[in-house]
């Protein structure tokens, strides 16, 4: 996928950028394409192996916080690998205001990343829309 240097826009399941189980070797400036501006990462895939219903799947355990270190890790030198960067999106199926999966603190540690780097960073909730 990286190697798509014509692709402008990108809506792909977290799980095809770095896999299901949380692998701290994997980056995703190893895999986004140069030339891409605005980005979504979903959850697609989550709930097929959250509940472990694909016994051969490997199990989800990517977490809110491995995410975010994902996104830093990258948007650190954003501008180096994907330079036309303009915006990116979480789009998850619901947010946890009192647990641990994109609370309050974490969606606002994200914001505050989007303002660090000038890059607009936002999280979708299907359920609110």
């Amino acid at each position: 996928m990286v190697n798509l240097d014509m692709l402008k826009r990108l809506q792909v399941p977290l799980a095809f950028l770095v896999g299901f189980a949380h692998d701290t070797t994997k980056r995703l400036q190893d895999m986004i394409p140069r030339n891409i501006e605005f980005l979504s990462i979903t959850y697609d895939l989550r709930d097929q192996n959250d509940s472990y219903l694909k016994p051969d799947w490997p199990i989800w355990d990517w977490r809110d916080y491995a995410v975010l270190g994902l996104l830093q890790s990258w948007l650190e030198d954003w501008k180096v690998c994907t330079p036309h960067l303009r915006g990116i999106s979480l789009v998850l199926e619901w947010v946890d205001d009192f647990g641990d999966e994109w609370n309050p603190s974490m969606r606002q540690q994200l914001r505050e990343l989007g303002t660090q780097t000038g890059v607009q960073l936002e999280i979708i909730a299907i359920d609110e829309m």
